[in-house]
């Protein structure tokens, strides 16, 4: 379970997003709403990307900022991180993706 509650997040002084109580039990969710409704930073803050008041907590325990470490370890994000970190421009990134089709695309043919 995660569990958001108080959330705050500002932007240069400007108060841009408030999450006074969410939940979000197992399984898959659809976040829906419109462009700059806050989608995106609430999804970057759970993630532990951004910074917010208030408070982030998985099962009840894991406090993303009393345990930092536990709650990203708990989110499996510690390896993509250090696979992002491998790469300095976006440009390397896509390189990177490319590479990687070029494997599959050779995979699938090989296969046939």
């Amino acid at each position: 379970m995660l569990y958001l509650s108080d959330i705050k997040k500002t932007f240069g002084g400007q108060l841009i997003l408030t999450i006074s109580r969410l939940s979000f039990g197992n399984g898959i969710f659809w976040i829906r709403g419109g462009n700059g409704s806050g989608k995106t930073t609430m999804l970057k803050m759970i993630a532990g990307l951004l910074s917010c008041e208030g408070t982030i907590q998985l099962d009840g325990s894991i406090d993303s900022k009393k345990n930092p470490v536990d709650y990203v370890v708990y989110l499996k994000l510690k390896p993509s991180m250090e696979w992002w970190n491998k790469f300095s421009t976006a440009y390397r990134l896509e390189e990177h993706r490319l590479d990687d089709i070029d494997v599959a695309r050779s995979e699938i043919f090989e296969n046939r």
